[in-house]
């Protein structure tokens, strides 16, 4: 027979964790996705507007953003890790921000990392997708005739692209 203190003890415990809030980490599991994965579950991918204050001022470079999308597919969060230029960086914000997705298989909120390249070629502004950096194997790309690597899209599905670069 269990002793009255020790009792009184156990339905506290008892009490305290049905009463006790659950820490929002806990309530709210999320799922990381390569960008491969990302890209395949946006429904209508626009690529963001080259800002004209950048292009003014031949601004260049690689944007990285983190994209957070809930259990209906609705961006909840888009974080910027990196950008050349604040301008640049607020068109990736906006842009990610209207962007919708499937349903994810799980039932739960995903994130992933999306890069966007941004280049003046012949004094035009192009957004393409970034570089494909730190790349788990080498070989499995294609050596393209201007010197660049092309991965295949199974190796960033498998998360073999890793942010950030080793």
């Amino acid at each position: 027979m269990i002793k009255r203190p020790t009792r009184v003890a156990l339905l506290t415990l008892l009490l305290l964790s049905v009463v006790a809030p659950v820490p929002a980490a806990a309530q709210q599991r999320r799922a990381f996705a390569s960008e491969g994965v990302i890209r395949q579950k946006a429904k209508s991918p626009v690529m963001p507007a080259y800002p004209e204050a950048a292009l003014r001022g031949e601004v260049q470079g690689l944007a990285v953003a983190l994209v957070m999308f809930d259990e209906e597919g609705v961006v909840i969060k888009v974080e910027i890790l990196k950008a050349p230029d604040e301008s640049i960086a607020e068109a990736v914000r906006d842009t990610l921000k209207r962007w919708k997705f499937t349903r994810p298989t799980m039932g739960i909120p995903m994130q992933g990392t999306l890069r966007f390249d941004f280049s003046i070629e012949d004094g035009q502004g192009r957004v393409g997708y970034g570089p494909f950096e730190g790349i788990c194997s080498q070989k499995s790309g294609t050596k393209m005739p201007d010197g660049t690597l092309r991965q295949r899209l199974e190796d960033i599905d498998m998360g073999c692209v890793q942010w950030p670069p080793e």
